[in-house]
């Protein structure tokens, strides 16, 4: 193999270690603040709490469409979510087979709660980094996945 083709695949090595790290490091943070809230919810399912509180009415394909999940872990976390009574569930009325969701009271109390929290911990995370540089880094990311 040439030094090239080692150098290539070195980089996309380091770059796919770099960018698991970042994700781990990321959502360890979000699990000790959660924990540290008392909040009884996994970093899932805050992500999930948070599509449904931007989105009112998304559905779980969406959502996993969104955070590249499976429909059944989404499935899952969102019974957990149910019995908890932090969201519902509705019908459609255009597809019965499909459910529209809602935050509930608590599901919005864990959104209020942790927000500012969370947004620190995304400032802090991209201190030093110019919006730029995020804008590009998520161009690139976005390329990445599609």
């Amino acid at each position: 193999m040439s030094k090239t083709r080692n150098k290539q695949l070195s980089i996309y090595h380091r770059l796919y270690i770099d960018l698991q790290k970042s994700q781990i490091k990321i959502k360890g943070q979000f699990n000790q603040k959660l924990k540290e809230s008392k909040l009884s919810i996994s970093f899932d399912q805050w992500l999930i709490l948070q599509e449904i509180n931007m989105t009112l009415g998304i559905n779980q394909k969406t959502i996993a469409q969104n955070l590249s999940k499976d429909v059944a872990s989404i499935s899952r976390i969102l019974t957990k979510l149910e019995k908890g009574n932090f969201v519902t569930k509705e019908v459609n009325k255009e597809n019965s087979r499909e459910f529209k969701l809602y935050l509930k009271p608590a599901g919005i109390e864990v959104i209020h709660q942790t927000k500012p929290e969370f947004e620190k911990i995304f400032k802090q995370q991209f201190a030093g980094i110019y919006e730029q540089e995020l804008n590009l880094l998520l161009d690139i990311l976005k390329r990445i996945n599609n």
